[in-house]
């Protein structure tokens, strides 16, 4: 029964999006103006019924984590809206001439940026993702349907509302979005994911566990990351090459590492969005630097609430942190904890990070150029930083005014989904009355 319906809905949503097609970039800036205005509106009812949302699952003895990406607070729900309006007044992908070539046979061939077309979103418990997915897919003519768990429904309901009310003024059809919660969020959710030609691709938003099974069982393309277990690399101080030639005979230059930037790299990684999949959850410590650091680090960590863990060479230095276990290394911590090793070199550093991290984003912490190049190249992560917070791969942050998820794969996207990510491209070719070759009949097939 229930593949029966979200196909209904799918089918829906595919139709509006067929007439999105014929948008200009203007009416599409007008429909994210008008659905931000509506959204603004609505603020106050909107905080309001995610409250009770919230206060539902709090009964229910849901973990910090899930209430956590379950809340819109006031400043949350601003950015969202500042979000519609950022991506309004965005460069329009659709439409673009990527390349154009003219064949020797005078075929003239023209590759063009397009709409993907439905874009499926299978959801756990973060309400915002609707309205983020709506503003970057209805920029690049895209329709969006949403399967998402019943602990957010309320306030999907809400926000969809606000979303086809804005939209309504300047002509977005109210099928373009399609929002479906239950109770059966999982199977429901591969219902979703198994709608091959209905839906072209999905956008896999929640916990490993659930973005795994998806994933086993997902018959149409899908984008997700895997997991959150993002690390910091400190390295050490260096001697700097090519030293001032006029200084004293006997002067040594260092590069050296600013230990007050490495702690603060570290906690905001760590804390800035604590359940986020950009924090970081494992810090590595260059050997010839961990007594300098550790100890800079163990005061910063007991103002902020931070558990320490560590292998045995940390222990040395910090004896008040806990012994860290096996699955720290490779498993992201629900509470805030960071798992601290020491390592001998950048390569062993990068080697560590390639077999336990989850390739979204990681950093390096080293003010030596060549060292940074090194790490820059060699992990093999979405987002790689040198000397910055991890909590930076955001499509907010980067200039895209938002973004669907985050990606872990290769093909088509990788990193913050925006609204380049969204969309297709396609071969236009124009002829003159050209064939290819001599038709062959069919008795003279071999």
């Amino acid at each position: 029964m229930q593949k029966e319906h979200l196909t209904e809905l799918a089918e829906k949503a595919s139709a509006a999006q067929r007439i999105m097609l014929g948008f200009s970039s203007r009416k599409k800036r007008d429909i994210l103006y008008a659905i931000a205005d509506e959204l603004e509106k609505n603020r106050d009812e909107v905080l309001a019924i995610n409250a009770t949302d919230v206060a539902a699952a709090v009964a229910r003895g849901r973990s910090t984590g899930f209430l956590d990406r379950l809340t819109l607070t006031d400043h949350r729900f601003g950015n969202i809206i500042r979000a519609f309006r950022v991506i309004a007044d965005s460069k329009d992908p659709i439409g673009e001439l990527i390349s154009r070539w003219i064949r020797p046979n005078g075929l003239e061939i023209v590759r063009k940026r397009v709409p993907i077309g439905l874009v499926g979103i299978a959801l756990e418990s973060r309400p915002h993702v609707i309205a983020l997915a709506t503003a970057t897919c209805f920029k690049v003519n895209n329709a969006v349907m949403v399967v998402s768990d019943d602990e957010a429904k309320k306030t999907n309901e809400i926000l969809t509302k606000s979303i086809r009310d804005g939209g309504a003024a300047f002509g977005l059809p109210a099928d373009a979005l399609q929002v479906f919660c239950s109770d059966d969020n999982l199977h429901n959710c591969r219902i979703l994911t198994s709608l091959e030609g209905l839906v072209d691709v999905a956008i896999l938003r929640g916990s490993l566990s659930f973005v795994n099974d998806l994933v086993e069982h997902a018959k149409i393309p899908v984008l997700k990351h895997s997991g959150g277990l993002c690390h910091v690399y400190v390295d050490c101080d260096r001697v700097k090459t090519g030293a001032d030639e006029n200084a004293p005979h006997n002067a040594t230059s260092y590069n050296m590492v600013d230990i007050k930037m490495a702690v603060d790299i570290i906690v905001n990684s760590r804390c800035y969005e604590p359940y986020a999949c950009n924090a970081a959850n494992v810090v590595l410590v260059h050997k010839a630097i961990a007594e300098k650091l550790l100890p800079a680090l163990e005061e910063r960590a007991k103002v902020f609430g931070i558990e320490l863990h560590g292998d045995d060479e940390i222990l040395k230095i910090i004896p008040s942190a806990k012994p860290a276990e096996p699955e720290d290394w490779c498993t992201p911590r629900k509470d805030i904890v960071l798992t601290l090793g020491r390592v001998d070199s950048v390569e062993q550093a990068i080697a560590r990070i390639n077999k336990c991290g989850s390739h979204l984003s990681d950093t390096i912490v080293s003010d030596d150029d060549a060292t940074q190049s090194l790490f820059m190249r060699e992990v093999d992560s979405a987002a790689v930083y040198a000397n910055a917070s991890t909590c930076f791969t955001d499509g907010g942050e980067y200039g895209l005014g938002a973004e669907v998820g985050l990606s872990t794969d290769k093909l088509n996207a990788r990193g913050p989904i925006g609204l380049e990510d969204l969309t297709s491209t396609k071969y236009i070719v124009f002829g003159s009355g050209q064939t290819r070759g001599e038709p062959i009949k069919w008795q003279d097939r071999t």
